[in-house]
């Protein structure tokens, strides 16, 4: 799978039980830069709460339309629908992150609610529940300002969607 460093078997407050891990491309720059592990900590309270509130994989969009984020530095969570129907089959998703650099943007974008929180900077995921628990596992940080460049390139899509797959595999097989 990942870095074993980065596997975290976790339950949230209402009891949900969630693994979450890391792709090598993502390990490898976690270990490295801070920010990417601030990043992750932050993903990882996200979701957990999420599980609490009932929006796992990600919060519907008229939830996000309407309330601010739990973690103020994620923005617009969403699946990917490209390419068809790998991204689907493999529950991949992106959510938005914050990529400003001045106290107004930090301003603007903590004002807004989450489904009007948009960057170019994403992190991809994937996500399956199998025997009860919730997977979650950390493909890619495409940042500002190739966020969307990313998603729309079919090649750079495939590769984190076969990692996608090979990671469910090896949960499910063992």
């Amino acid at each position: 799978m990942g870095d074993e460093v980065f596997l975290r078997n976790v339950i949230s407050d209402d009891g949900h039980r969630l693994v979450f891990d890391v792709s090598q491309t993502i390990s490898h720059r976690m270990g490295s830069t801070g920010g990417l592990t601030e990043l992750y900590d932050g993903f990882i309270d996200y979701k957990m709460q999420s599980a609490d509130l009932g929006n796992l994989p990600a919060p519907d969009m008229s939830v996000q339309m309407e309330y601010l984020t739990i973690v103020d530095f994620f923005g617009k969570d969403k699946p990917n629908h490209f390419p068809k129907p790998a991204a689907k089959n493999e529950q991949l998703h992106h959510v938005h992150v914050f990529d400003g650099h001045t106290d107004t943007e930090l301003n603007s974008w903590l004002a807004r609610a989450q489904s009007w929180r948009s960057s170019d900077t994403l992190l991809f995921y994937s996500y399956f529940q199998w025997n009860g628990i919730h997977h979650f596992y950390v493909l890619e940080l495409a940042e500002d300002p190739e966020g969307h460049s990313f998603q729309k390139n079919e090649i750079k899509m495939a590769a984190i969607i076969r990692m996608a797959a090979e990671y469910r595999k090896r949960v499910i097989t063992g």
